[in-house]
């Protein structure tokens, strides 16, 4: 796992590519490797977390012939059985097992279609000196990022925002509509960042920059809708358990210690037991809990499943002094203003003090039913007779469920008129319900056309954002093998979803969870972890509340208009709890905002 960052460009040079690198060290403090082509004014930096292959993965790689050169970000867990077929064919390998090497020599022998042969997590790029192009992609789900930036004809890209933003040409202009989709949904969308000079990659996306022509051009290898194209067969619990037991034997491989993250739901706990199973040493698990918020602590469970599995457990328990104090960091750390969960972070923080990989059960809900969220809308189309009957009533549900936030956006003087014409320019949220109403009439069904869109949304941008973000932070990797291509393959070509209930959607995980641990800790209902904003918002925090919405505040930031925000403010401390989603939106974007622009 590393921090990968480079450009092409004729007026820039080797100091500003190891300003880049420095500023997003904490990605990979193991090493340090930069490649630089005079010629053809190219430049590659990396800094490697060492996992795989510790003495011979060493980047920037290039191949034997001279004409390839790689700076990787990720892991490869198919990485064995593509060595082994590139041998076959006559490759031979300078390096023991380094997955680096294998994507370098898939390349040569598949140029642009190697992304696809790939099962991992990945975000790389790739000198070709004999078609002058520079070739980079993105793991299919998202997992690992890559920001980019075209200025003049020249290329630009890097792991982490900041790294972009120490460019001299980048300007903090921030993107109207990303601001838009913030205040909607917590978070900033796809293809996008909130600045404008700086764009994403998108999942399953590769990018090829022309050195002769000064182009570019983006491609997709692959489309969540590429795993629906199956005909619906069954799918029984053996197969899923052999399926599932696959992948998290792939995923837990590594030279290097490993810990696991251990919830206390059903997620977290079917991979930590069947790991357990494939391990001949105890495993070493780690469980946040938080005093204050004892109704939804999972410690508890999470001490049951530890011991019935002989775990060596770590319990790591927050105080709101401790919380309060890193929130800064956190903050800065995610680059772009997001307003959902982040106490990931101290675990992350916690595990990365002793180890370098820790493995989670991010992506379970996306693959078995994500908390029922497609029983109401099947109820919309089953009691739609014709197809602009169920599009009427997607809308109707859609402004339900997501405006609430962005409501704030609908306020009187809240926005100064300039900024706000410009927000309304792309309606709060048009893309992410696009993407609903489309999923939901192409899939037919409500349970597929539900899983499309949380693949296709909430799991990069949120879930999959936040948990790289925080965890390379720390230097820590962190492995999803309930995101493994082949898992996420068989299971929505099958007919699983057909025999999901409201009561238990998540049936054949449970199925498949009771092979290694007891009925009575798999049925503990889920509790979650819910950080008390609104406590702190009123104590706390009030004093920096009162601050970024003050008047001389709002007036240098020329955003916001102190009249619409004090009237959300006090009608919040004054007692109104209906305001509390929508301020603590506000207050972290205006947290994000101090920190990066004050």
């Amino acid at each position: 796992m590393c921090g990968i960052v480079g450009f092409a460009s004729s007026s820039l040079d080797y100091c500003t590519l190891e300003r880049m690198n420095r500023i997003q060290g904490h990605r990979g403090p193991d090493a340090q490797g930069i490649y630089n082509d005079p010629r053809l004014g190219v430049y590659f930096g990396m800094s490697r977390l060492a996992v795989i292959d510790e003495l011979g993965g060493k980047q920037p790689m290039a191949s034997s012939c001279g004409n390839f050169v790689i700076v990787y970000n990720g892991e490869i867990f198919n990485s064995v059985e593509l060595r082994d077929e590139l041998t076959r064919k006559g490759v031979v390998f300078r390096t023991l097992n380094s997955d680096t090497e294998v994507i370098l020599e898939l390349y040569i022998k598949k140029g642009a279609q190697t992304p696809k042969f790939l099962n991992g997590m990945f975000a790389f790029a790739i000198l070709d000196r004999r078609s002058r192009t520079i070739f980079c992609c993105r793991d299919q789900l998202g997992i690992k990022p890559l920001f980019y930036t075209i200025k003049n004809g020249e290329f630009f890209f890097a792991s982490e925002i900041k790294a972009l933003r120490t460019l001299p040409f980048i300007s903090d202009d921030l993107d109207h509509f990303s601001i838009s989709e913030y205040f909607a949904y917590q978070r900033v969308t796809d293809g996008r960042t909130v600045y404008n000079d700086i764009a994403s990659l998108n999942p399953g996306e590769s990018l090829t920059y022309y050195f002769t022509e000064k182009t570019h051009s983006i491609q997709p290898f692959w489309k969540p809708l590429d795993l629906f194209t199956g005909e619906g067969m069954a799918l029984s619990e053996e197969k899923f358990n052999s399926i599932l037991r696959g992948a998290v034997k792939r995923w837990i491989k590594a030279d290097v210690p490993v810990a696991y993250s251990l919830s206390g739901g059903l997620d977290s706990a079917t991979i930590v037991a069947i790991a357990a199973s494939l391990e001949s040493k105890p495993l070493d698990t780690f469980t946040l809990g938080f005093d204050e918020l004892t109704p939804h602590d999972e410690r508890a469970n999470a001490r049951l499943i530890s011991k019935y599995l002989g775990t060596n457990h770590t319990e790591i328990v927050l105080s709101e002094r401790t919380f309060l104090s890193e929130l800064d960091d956190i903050i800065y750390t995610l680059d772009e203003p997001y307003a959902g969960g982040v106490p990931s972070w101290f675990l992350y923080k916690a595990i990365s003090k002793r180890f370098k990989v820790a493995v989670t059960g991010v992506g379970g809900d996306e693959l078995l039913g994500n908390y029922n969220k497609w029983a109401v809308y099947e109820r919309y189309l089953l009691g739609a007779r014709h197809l602009i009957n169920f599009i009427r009533r997607v809308n109707s549900k859609i402004k339900f469920d997501h405006f609430s936030i962005s409501q704030i956006l609908y306020r009187p003087n809240v926005f100064y008129p300039h900024e706000k014409s410009q927000l309304f320019l792309h309606p709060s949220g048009m893309v992410y319900d696009n993407r609903l109403k489309s999923a939901l009439v192409t899939l037919k069904n409500a349970r597929d056309g539900i899983a499309l869109y949380d693949l296709s949304t909430q799991l990069p941008h949120e879930f999959l954002f936040m948990t790289d973000r925080f965890s390379m932070r720390h230097s820590l990797e962190v492995r999803t093998p309930f995101l493994d291509i082949e898992l996420l393959s068989e299971v929505f070509r099958s007919d699983v979803r057909k025999s999901m209930n409201s009561r238990d959607y998540k049936g054949l995980l449970r199925q498949t969870a009771c092979r290694y641990l007891p009925s009575d800790i798999i049925d503990t209902p889920k509790k979650g972890f819910v950080v008390p904003y609104e406590k702190w918002l009123k104590n706390s925090l009030r004093w920096d509340l009162k601050r970024l919405t003050s008047r001389e505040f709002l007036q240098r930031q020329g955003i916001f208009q102190h009249k619409g925000v004090s009237c959300l403010v006090d009608s919040f401390l004054s007692g109104d709890r209906r305001c509390i989603e929508k301020l603590h939106t506000l207050f972290m974007f205006q947290k994000w905002y101090d920190l990066n622009f004050s």
